[in-house]
């Protein structure tokens, strides 16, 4: 048991690299090397510019290709499911996981320009895909979520922007799902999300499924959360 009273972390060890596991030093992630710096994209469909690829798309080819990123994935946790990604960009993870038999689909970003194209590329394939333009701190604090999800996406989202309450934000993430998948930036590594999620969350698993990289071959941490 941790000192809070809270059942203590499972780390559960299954891939090659594990070897990257530094030792985290505080919450606010000082001690953590910063995340490669993003480029700025043409969200609204430069093809060369695009983040996101997946098929409903068509010929746009982005930098982050939602096929393959959604391998490292559990199927299970999205057959039957309900998912909710924060940080959605044009949603391409959350039309990945309606081919994976998602059920119940909601995207948040805080881009106008993502949402309007999101929603119009939902539309025009029949994906019911749900949208919302909000800041991932505010819709908390909204009735605009549902209660409850059986899957929230956080992928990549951590240190792209200054949260307010990075810690805060953790913990009414938690609070809303069974499992929360977690994807992190360039150069960080597994053992600062598992001290932030101890710190922060009633987890009980720590999951780490690896890697994920895009066409410029920079890897991110992916790791999946649950009780």
């Amino acid at each position: 048991m941790t000192s809070l009273g809270m059942p203590a972390f499972v780390r559960v060890v299954e891939t090659a690299t594990c070897s990257r596991m530094g030792s985290g030093k505080s919450d606010d992630g000082s001690s953590m090397r910063q995340p490669h710096e993003n480029k700025r994209f043409d969200f609204v469909g430069n093809a060369e510019h695009t983040y996101q690829s997946f098929p409903e798309l068509g010929q746009v080819k982005g930098a982050r290709d939602c096929a393959q990123r959604i391998r490292l994935f559990d199927p299970l946790d999205f057959t039957g499911r309900s998912v909710l990604d924060l940080g959605c960009n044009l949603g391409g993870m959350l039309f990945e996981a309606r081919r994976l038999g998602a059920t119940r689909l909601t995207g948040v970003e805080c881009e106008p320009a993502l949402i309007e194209r999101a929603e119009a590329i939902s539309v025009s394939h029949g994906a019911g895909i749900r949208f919302i333009c909000a800041d991932i701190e505010d819709i908390f604090a909204t009735e605009m979520l549902d209660a409850h999800y059986d899957t929230i996406l956080l992928l990549a989202v951590l240190y792209t922007s200054p949260f307010r309450d990075r810690n805060k934000l953790l913990a009414q993430i938690a609070q809303r799902c069974d499992v929360l998948y977690i994807e992190g930036h360039h150069g960080q590594e597994f053992a600062w999300y598992f001290n932030l999620m101890e710190w922060n969350t009633d987890f009980t698993t720590f999951r780490m499924m690896g890697r994920s990289t895009d066409q410029e071959r920079i890897d991110r941490p992916l790791m999946r959360l649950s009780r």
